[in-house]
């Protein structure tokens, strides 16, 4: 990807339902940006109160994916 300088496009769209308003976001993210083998940190919990609730400090955190112990051929 780097050596053809590819990027990845990514689009949202959504409802903020509180607002009744449409939400948009547009990320380009070029090769040296991607984390292979990573996923975004869970940022949605529940409380004991059965309520859910965002924490926007794990808005862009990632962690590396476990490792199952497969190795996978093509």
């Amino acid at each position: 990807m780097e050596q053809r300088q590819a990027t990845i496009l990514v689009s949202l769209s959504g409802l903020d339902e509180t607002i009744m308003q449409p939400l948009h976001a547009r990320q380009v993210y070029a090769a040296q940006d991607l984390r292979w083998n990573h996923r975004f940190v869970d940022m949605i919990y529940n409380t004991a109160g059965g309520d859910r609730y965002l924490d926007y400090r794990y808005f862009n955190a990632v962690e590396p994916v476990p490792h199952s112990g497969r190795t996978e051929s093509l």
